[in-house]
């Protein structure tokens, strides 16, 4: 598994035309390959470890796959604010590899 922990500086970008904020993707394997108990709750402890280390205002989703795939929200990404945070730990912690396999 690939993994980062983003800085302030890696979440903000200054262009000619200003201030711009960056938007982040959790996509998290939720398949049956993932049911072990400890696979699933290193994913878990990973994506949440990630949600905290995001700074305000800054954009994110997580999405959830297996043979088909789930988004925690309907839009692409949303911005991240407490609600939001809110919203996500919540998936996180209830968050299974109940989504089927993943045969490609």
């Amino acid at each position: 598994m690939a993994t980062f922990m983003p800085t302030e500086d890696d979440c903000q970008r200054v262009t000619k035309f200003g201030h711009q904020t960056n938007e982040f993707i959790f996509v998290v394997d939720c398949s049956g390959s993932m049911k072990d108990e400890s696979k699933i709750e290193l994913a878990r402890q990973a994506i949440l470890l990630f949600l905290k280390s995001l700074p305000m205002n800054c954009h994110f989703n997580i999405i959830r796959f297996g043979s088909g795939y789930a988004a925690l929200f309907n839009d692409i990404s949303v911005i991240y604010n407490e609600e939001n945070a809110r919203k996500a730990e919540t998936l996180i912690k209830t968050m299974q590899a109940n989504l089927g396999g993943t045969e490609l």
